[in-house]
């Protein structure tokens, strides 16, 4: 998938700093953290990268044609940044899903916001917009990811 939207591991691991906090790096020599995935960081940069293309092809599939202005290139961008570091939370940290106020329920409002506000605005430049319902794209997709191996398999 190449599309001019596509995020990578760098623009999720920007959202979740705190899971590479103390990967990598050696504050004993002054080299820094991760700043993003790597081979050595848990998940891996091919992992995010794979829930990257997993989720983005979720807001391909509903924002496709929606697209019709550049300014609408950097919500697309958003909203698949979100929605897959959500993922990788959902996927390797399955455990604090469900705990009030988690990264993963938060990065999922902003998700949601981000959807929402790409939809509208979208509606205002677009001709033939369909509309959608921001949480039903991918309730599925973080079902299954429920279901991943935790570290194993995952995308």
């Amino acid at each position: 998938m190449s599309v001019a939207w596509l995020p990578d591991p760098g623009d999720v691991a920007a959202l979740l700093q705190a899971r590479l906090a103390g990967q990598s790096g050696n504050p004993a020599t002054g080299e820094p953290p991760a700043s993003t995935f790597t081979t050595e960081t848990h998940p891996t940069g091919e992992q995010v990268e794979r829930i990257i293309r997993l989720y983005a092809g979720e807001v391909e599939a509903t924002f496709e044609r929606m697209l019709c202005a550049d300014e609408l290139v950097a919500g697309a961008r958003s909203v698949a940044t979100y929605g897959a570091a959500a993922l990788v939370e959902l996927t390797f940290w399955p455990e604090e899903a469900n705990i009030e106020g988690s990264a993963y329920q938060r990065l999922e409002r902003l998700r949601d916001d981000a959807w929402r506000r790409l939809e509208s605005r979208a509606r205002q430049l677009c001709d033939k917009i369909v509309a959608f319902d921001a949480a039903a794209p991918d309730q599925e997709l973080f079902a299954a990811a429920a279901d991943w191996p935790r570290g194993v398999g995952a995308p």
